[in-house]
């Protein structure tokens, strides 16, 4: 099953979407990240989303400000 991010900034803007390709998805201010989000609060390489058992998990990746769903 394909899953799909969508997101809106903080700041506001248009929703983005992201496919969740070849099983995962990189978030973090790196360029060499998937999705890269220019803010302060976001670490270089802050989180992953990925695919598992037919589900879609969320793993921090040691970020500063932690990642919370829906919260």
């Amino acid at each position: 099953m394909p899953f799909t991010l969508t997101f809106t900034e903080p700041d506001g803007g248009k929703p983005q979407s992201h496919p969740i390709a070849d099983g995962e998805l990189l978030i973090g201010r790196d360029d060499t990240c998937d999705v890269v989000l220019r803010s302060k609060d976001v670490s270089r390489r802050h989180a992953r989303f990925f695919v598992k058992g037919g589900e879609l998990l969320v793993e921090d990746l040691g970020s500063h400000n932690g990642v919370y769903v829906k919260g």
